[in-house]
């Protein structure tokens, strides 16, 4: 009978079908082997774990290459169990890898029978397209698992997501008169969404690795200690009091946040899709890689509302220009990106302005979006990811803050920038020019433009041109 002739045969069939005592198949679930299907029956099959690339199923698994012996003697006592094997007994094998829809190994065909009756290659070359069906069907059934929990995954973000954005919408209504609790409750709001990205992370993280998760588990903790500063911070008193030493900590404990992520052990990838501004959009720029959905809206609108990205933003979109176009021409498009302080009406769009790299993934189907993410961060892990090195960045100096503050001016007079705008845009100027604490054009490294996010978000916030544009953006 050829494959062709039935449907995939099970274990039983298999052992009619390859004139065996016995069948035993395995399907690989990260670094182990489970048996899904046995014949002859055994009621103990379900709790035998093999690891891959040890012993001979874990081999061939390993290797991707089939294995014929004669006389093998398996030491495993419950292997030896299924196997129907008395003490010093051996058995004929034979073992095939079950190959996916990619040619990947997804599992292992193990047959065997008495050793008086060995395999050779005749029975391999029968066995074989029953080992190729075999492996289309497991991997058929592991994708189907694997859509339905990324369902039940994406379901429960959703879930988290709305309950979140009604939590922040009815405590922004009980204080919707004070412009600056306001702002902290709309920062608040991206701590909360990136919480759920490094949960998911945590949730996803099937590694095992301790250390990795205690990373995670760090990062979180400084999402939640954010967190409780904003809550802090979201009160009368602060404002009333000027307790601006309170808000400069939760500026700084968000861009350490950032820096944390940047720095993580495991690859942290952005499934970006829908809006994403201001924190959200820091949060792409600080991802180790991006997929991105074609319709996504991506932006830094910060000026808008009389201050800048604090979080790292101004220095991750510098970096990304610097590297695309060079120093001064960076600085140019830079600052031209955060003065208009628009989003992004697609992917590509993103990519053109720079807010997403040109080689980032771009998804038409939002429904492929988390499985591609997914599948990049497996296969960066698969290929040693090793958290980068916290990069230098070439600074223009005072040149080209002087360049530059000289078009500030010039737009002020020309009517094309207004005098609020002007404010933030000349400690936009100092921020990525790195002037005045670097003098002349040279490599430096990022702290010099951290440093200053967090300076000139200090000032700004407390301009009364930035607290009336929170306001009038609200409608309070």
């Amino acid at each position: 009978m050829s494959p062709a002739a039935t449907a995939v045969p099970t274990a039983a069939e298999l052992a009619a079908l390859l004139d065996a005592d016995g069948v035993l198949v395995y399907a690989i679930e990260g670094q182990a082997l489970t048996i899904v299907d046995i014949y002859p029956a055994h009621p103990s099959a379900d709790n035998l774990r093999l690891q891959v690339g040890f012993g001979v199923t874990g081999l061939v698994a390993r290797t991707r290459k089939p294995v014929l012996l004669d006389a093998d003697s398996p030491r495993n006592i419950l292997h030896r169990q299924l196997l129907r094997l008395a003490p010093q007994q051996t058995v004929a094998r034979m073992c095939l890898p079950l190959p996916g829809v990619r040619g990947e190994v997804v599992g292992v065909l193990a047959v065997h029978r008495a050793p008086h009756q060995p395999f050779g290659q005749a029975d391999l070359d029968v066995a074989e397209p029953y080992a190729a069906a075999l492996g289309l069907r497991l991997h058929a059934e592991q994708l189907w698992r694997a859509v339905n929990r990324h369902r039940t995954e994406r379901d429960e973000l959703i879930r988290q997501a709305v309950s979140a954005q009604e939590a922040e919408r009815r405590r922004i209504a009980f204080d919707l008169h004070d412009g600056v609790t306001t702002a902290l409750a709309s920062m608040s709001f991206h701590l909360s969404a990136v919480d759920l990205t490094v949960s998911e992370l945590a949730a996803r993280d099937d590694s095992g690795n301790a250390e990795r998760m205690r990373a995670l588990e760090c990062a979180r903790a400084e999402l939640v200690n954010a967190r409780e500063l904003a809550d802090l911070a979201y009160n009368h008193t602060m404002v009333v009091n000027e307790d601006w030493t309170a808000l400069s900590t939760y500026f700084k404990k968000g861009q350490d946040l950032y820096q944390t992520l940047a720095a993580a052990p495991v690859p942290v990838v952005a499934a970006a899709h829908g809006f994403a501004l201001g924190g959200g959009c820091e949060l792409i720029l600080h991802s180790h890689a991006v997929v991105a959905h074609a319709g996504l809206r991506a932006g830094l609108p910060e000026i808008k509302v009389g201050l800048i990205p604090a979080w790292g933003g101004c220095t991750q979109l510098l970096l990304r220009c610097v590297e695309r176009f060079g120093p001064e021409d960076g600085l140019a498009h830079a600052l031209s990106v955060l003065q208009a302080g628009s989003f992004s009406a697609s992917a590509e769009q993103a990519q053109a302005i720079g807010l997403l790299r040109s080689d980032t993934p771009v998804v038409a189907d939002r429904a492929a979006l988390l499985p591609a993410a997914f599948d990049k961060a497996r296969a960066m892990m698969n290929e040693g990811f090793t958290p980068p090195a916290q990069p230098t960045l070439t600074y223009c100096g005072e040149s080209g803050h002087a360049k530059h503050v000289r078009r500030v001016d010039a737009a002020v007079a020309d009517g094309s920038l207004d005098q609020d705008s002007a404010v933030v845009m000349r400690e936009l100027v100092g921020i990525l020019s790195g002037f005045p604490k670097v003098a002349e054009e040279g490599e430096h490294p990022i702290t010099v433009s951290l440093a200053g996010e967090l300076a000139s978000a200090g000032r700004l916030i407390k301009t009364k041109a930035a607290l009336a544009a929170i306001t009038k953006l609200i409608g309070a």
